[in-house]
């Protein structure tokens, strides 16, 4: 049983080791993968673009930090390793955005080295070969790259971590289990949701004991222990942190505002009731201390009784999640995992998955990767689920894809053999590296598209320009702008509130309360606010000065009004 976790084929005298040094031809190859996948990706960093609002966060809380706000500099909604990344990147490159695009250029070329070494494990040299080629031109992975945004930090340090958690489990060894937990530590402070692995990783660490007898129970047990001790490390400080700052007890403000049972009775830009602040600029924001609110005498309520317990509520509530959880589910089946993989990638996929007959080994390997491939869609089923969330998946599908090119490769030519009769076999490795082309070709035309110019349906280049005006007009000096987006504010280098979706006059006053300077009305945003606009331009109030106006294209229309005081 020594070899259950790490080998299907020992049969066959052909088991899978763990690849800590290489020899030089492996090591000369993902030299050069490393070194072409840093050329594609530094090639496609977009170019006169607007950063988006995440990235504005990301950006602006990576500043903070680095100028010694410690605690403006760490969100309660930003996980603050990618932030605090793109901080000190801005110390040597003084543009914030540039700073933050550079990091996830930096971790989506070191993906190539753990995603290397993850297919070499489960499956082999060749599989490894192909599947690090996938990857390195993997439109999905160069365009997270690109961005101003965790995705590529979190691919990298996700997929470390499998790799590194499947040596733990393989050895049992005491030091391996704390750096992972020390990784899936990091994880957490790339994004919250990677604390639901340690759920999956107790039930691997548990189930590893029938598959090595050679280990006892005892020792996976303290191995589980160090990796929740290397965990708690960047786990514990973060949390306290969270409570001095929100007041309240939580692992991350995202998850709260993501899960079904986060509860708000307005909107997240309706002014809240204290009449302080929106929600929204309270959770992205991170604007918890707001100033005292007027003492009002609450009206006086009649003594009711406590609602008795509802097993039928809670038997609804319950349907009603479990619903939203299989339409999200289905939703990234049917729609997510084809827009990363291709269905000729997917067919290749299941060749690879199924095409031998699985032993009690080859069991043990392949459950091990689908537990974090489910474990993954499960969890955004049942929160809020974007494509790119699921992005760190990709060096797993693509391990499976590349086990399939191996396979057929080796089917082809055997068919081949045998209906051409000759005597001479076509090597497996000629199909393999014809379907390699065949699938680049495939994957050519999303690649090249990155570098096509992002129009102004896609991108706010006219909130870019007010916000750039902005700070030619304040030269310098602090200034409050409110609007429904931040990218005006970040361009002018000012700080910034939430249009709140209120009546016009409501605004007003909420703005002039707030010592606002400058009122942005984007027309792409008036879904998000449509009773914040002006009813009526032509007359609008006397402590309004219009002060910019620009309409690039229609319906991109942006107005822009100084607030006199």
């Amino acid at each position: 049983m020594e070899q259950v976790l790490s080998s299907d084929k020992t049969k066959k005298n052909k088991q899978i080791r763990t690849v800590l040094l290489t020899t030089s031809k492996e090591k000369n190859f993902i030299f050069a993968s490393v070194f072409f996948a840093f050329l594609i990706r530094i090639f496609f960093i977009p170019h006169n673009t607007v950063i988006n609002g995440d990235g504005i966060y990301y950006a602006t809380l990576g500043k903070r930090l680095v100028s010694g706000d410690i605690s403006g500099g760490i969100s309660g909604y930003w996980s603050p390793l990618y932030s605090s990344l793109v901080g000190i990147f801005s110390l040597f490159f003084h543009d914030p955005e540039f700073a933050g695009r550079l990091v996830s250029v930096i971790a989506g070329t070191l993906l190539i080295i753990p995603a290397y070494y993850l297919i070499r494990n489960f499956y082999g040299r060749m599989p490894a070969y192909l599947g690090t080629v996938l990857i390195a031109i993997h439109p999905a992975l160069i365009e997270s790259s690109g961005w101003v945004m965790t995705e590529a930090v979190y691919t990298l340090i996700f997929t470390t971590v499998v790799l590194v958690g499947w040596y733990a489990l393989r050895s049992g060894n005491a030091q391996t289990f704390f750096v992972a937990g020390l990784l899936w530590g990091a994880a957490y402070l790339t994004k919250p949701e990677a604390l639901g692995f340690l759920g999956l990783l107790f039930i691997l660490t548990t189930a590893a004991k029938f598959f090595r007898r050679n280990i006892s129970f005892r020792r996976y047990a303290a191995g589980y222990l160090l990796l929740l001790t290397g965990f708690m490390i960047f786990f514990l400080p973060y949390v306290i942190f969270l409570r001095q700052k929100t007041g309240q007890w939580t692992i991350s403000q995202k998850i709260m505002v993501n899960l079904p049972a986060f509860d708000y009775d307005k909107g997240l830009l309706n002014i809240t009731d204290d009449g302080q602040i929106t929600m929204q600029d309270r959770i992205w924001g991170d604007i918890y201390e707001t100033e005292a609110p007027q003492t009002v005498a609450p009206p006086p309520v009649e003594p009711a009784s406590s609602p008795a317990f509802s097993w039928s509520k809670l038997q609804s509530d319950v349907t009603i999640l479990g619903a939203k959880a299989l339409f999200l589910f289905k939703k990234q089946l049917r729609d997510y995992i084809p827009a990363l993989l291709p269905y000729p990638f997917i067919l290749l996929a299941i060749i690879g998955f199924f095409y031998k007959p699985w032993t009690r080994f080859r069991a043990a390997r392949e459950l091990y990767l689908f537990s974090f491939f489910l474990c993954m869609l499960l969890g955004y089923a049942l929160s809020a689920v974007e494509l790119r969330y699921i992005y760190p998946l990709i060096p797993i599908l693509i391990a499976w894809v590349a086990k399939g090119i191996v396979e057929f490769g080796d089917w082809t030519s055997k068919s081949l053999t045998n209906l051409l009769r000759t005597s001479r076999r076509i090597k497996p490795l000629l199909v393999q590296i014809c379907v390699l082309i065949i699938f680049t070709a495939l994957l050519t035309p999303s690649i090249l598209s990155q570098d096509e110019f992002e129009t102004i349906l896609d991108v706010p280049y006219e909130e870019k320009q007010a916000g750039l005006w902005i700070k030619n007009q304040t030269a310098g000096q602090a200034a409050l702008v409110m609007s429904s987006n931040a990218t005006p504010a970040y361009y002018a280098g000012a700080k910034h509130l939430y249009l709140p979706d209120e009546e016009f006059l409501t605004v007003l006053e909420y703005a002039k309360r707030k010592k606002v300077n400058y009122l942005v009305y984007s027309l792409r945003r008036i879904k998000t606010t449509s009773k914040s606009f002006p009813p009526d331009e032509k007359n609008i109030p006397p402590e309004l000065r219009l002060v910019y106006e620009d309409e690039p294209s229609p319906n991109y229309r942006i107005i822009v009004y100084q607030i006199v005081y």
